[in-house]
């Protein structure tokens, strides 16, 4: 049995962390409006998802949750989907 450690967990969040970045920053800005289809995230909108997601991880563990109860799920979306609204592109420069 081969053992996957913290670090190896940590490793691969490193690792698609950077392959993600480095795609988003060859992505032309003029692109970040692209569609695949009706009805599915943009460029833009997909990569302010991914951006935001750990939100919700570092909501429950920082209120230390226990039950997935005590979490006002609406007022999470609410405050994810106004980041998600203006996102910017980050500057390969910064």
């Amino acid at each position: 049995m081969i053992t996957y450690t913290g670090k190896d967990l940590a490793r691969s969040f490193r690792d698609v962390r950077g392959n993600t970045i480095t795609i988003a920053e060859e992505i032309p800005a003029e692109k970040y409006t692209f569609q695949a289809a009706p009805g599915v995230r943009s460029v833009a909108s997909l990569l302010a998802h991914i951006a935001l997601t750990p939100r919700f991880q570092l909501t429950t563990h920082s209120n230390r949750v226990v039950d997935l109860a005590t979490i006002n799920f609406a007022d999470l979306i609410a405050s994810c989907s106004g980041l998600k609204a203006t996102p910017t592109r980050r500057s390969s420069t910064a």
